[in-house]
């Protein structure tokens, strides 16, 4: 066993193929119908548009938790505002910033406050999620059928708020999430560790894709997401993980509540600009993974597709392997240091079964996903030792953390705070 189980690519492509084969029934069925029905085509058709419009003209609002982003808070109001959907509103609320986002802010509110531009500045730093609700709590007035979350520094592509609105097509999805990606920073270490992490965040795509087919999204774009305001209203966010993305995702999809991906909305913002800055921010992602488990328990269990089809699976292939990858030059610095050969289970026969297995698990998805990408092999190895490395040591620490009763440590923090 080489502890390379491509189990959740396995989902991901049966997914596909089912998603393929029904909608191939269907399509032969709809035309069947048409054809015997040939004198109400063009009712259907006229129904059809108008259900279309109706999901275009939803009245839209965006939330801006914002903290220290003088340097990007403009562009991403400009962005807003310059929306195909425009938004009856865009909120900024300023966490107690301590650069000149208030400034900023104010000058754009003097401009902007006959567009539905409110700035609101808290007087205690209250994290994230408690922002978001804040605004949902008191400013419901201000707010559309639907809500946008969108990071102070994320720059929704010009078409983004309309096509998540568009993918509210029934009353249980509560959340449309669209494709986010980072651009590269300047610094050559940070810049290696973002073209794996993009990577990453391609081969995520394809599986968000398929995740969005059957029902089980692992998490929503926290830096960009559309949810139905009533559904935040009785439901708000929560503050127990450093990742209340994650762990809303799996609250509405416990409640049976729809998340919806759809990848022609986008959105960007740049990476962090130093190695340690992300980092730390991976630290933070791969903690609020494992809290969102631990407070979500046997709760998971009710969204069944989610549990069963992602999570589980995620489990069951990225740990094994993870340790796998992390001890490999260890496993080869022991073997070539043993006098009288290889040790027992993990000599070199495992070291090339290894590397020749994740070398056809790594290479094989990129040639189908993102071919060009396969010029970046150093840097998507070097993401994966990293990461692996680093998610390990905080699963440990938060393992700990969990039985030593310390999850006090585990309150929202800002996602940005790290920028050096």
């Amino acid at each position: 066993m080489f502890v390379i189980i491509p189990l959740t690519f396995s989902i991901d492509i049966a997914t596909y193929i089912f998603n393929y084969a029904r909608n191939s029934v269907k399509n032969k069925d709809r035309l069947l119908y048409r054809i015997s029905h040939r004198g109400s085509v063009g009712t259907n058709r006229g129904k059809e548009s108008m259900a279309n419009l109706d999901s275009c003209e939803r009245t839209v609002s965006v939330i801006v938790p914002a903290y220290n982003e003088e340097e990007s808070i403009e562009r991403t109001v400009r962005a807003l505002y310059d929306q195909t959907l425009r938004p009856k509103s865009v909120i900024v609320i300023d966490d107690c910033s301590t650069d000149g986002t208030p400034e900023v802010c104010l000058r754009l509110l003097s401009e902007l406050k006959n567009n539905g531009f409110i700035y609101i500045r808290r007087e205690k730093n209250s994290g994230k999620a408690s922002n978001i609700n804040y605004v949902v709590e008191h400013f419901a007035d201000e707010l559309g059928e639907i809500t946008l979350i969108n990071d102070s520094d994320a720059i929704p592509h010009k078409t983004c708020i309309e096509i998540l609105a568009k993918g509210f097509t029934s009353d249980n999805i509560a959340a449309v999430t669209p494709y986010g990606y980072t651009t590269a920073p300047e610094n050559w270490l940070a810049r290696a560790l973002h073209y794996g992490n993009s990577w990453n965040n391609r081969i995520f795509r394809f599986r968000k894709r398929a995740q969005s087919l059957r029902g089980g999204v692992a998490v929503v774009c926290g830096a960009c997401t559309a949810y139905r305001t009533k559904v935040l209203q009785s439901l708000p966010l929560r503050e127990l993980t450093k990742t209340e993305d994650t762990d809303y995702t799996w609250l509405l999809q416990e409640n049976k509540y729809k998340v919806v991906y759809d990848d022609d909305a986008v959105v960007h913002s740049s990476d962090l600009g130093t190695a340690k800055g992300l980092l730390r921010q991976w630290q933070r992602w791969y903690s609020g993974s494992l809290q969102s488990l631990c407070v979500h328990g046997r709760q998971i269990f009710k969204a069944r597709s989610l549990c069963w089809t992602t999570v589980l699976p995620a489990l069951i292939e990225s740990l094994p392997y993870a340790f796998g990858i992390s001890t490999l030059p260890i496993i080869i610095v022991v073997n070539l240091a043993m006098p009288d050969g290889n040790i027992p289970y993990f000599g070199m026969a495992y070291v090339k079964g290894f590397l020749i297995a994740d070398f056809l698990f790594t290479t094989i998805p990129t040639l189908i996903i993102s071919p060009k990408y396969l010029r970046r092999l150093p840097e998507i190895y070097l993401y994966k030792y990293v990461a692996c490395t680093l998610a390990l040591y905080v699963y440990a620490r938060v393992t700990y953390e969990k039985i030593t009763g310390q999850q006090n440590k585990w309150s929202n923090t800002w996602a940005r705070t790290y920028a050096g």
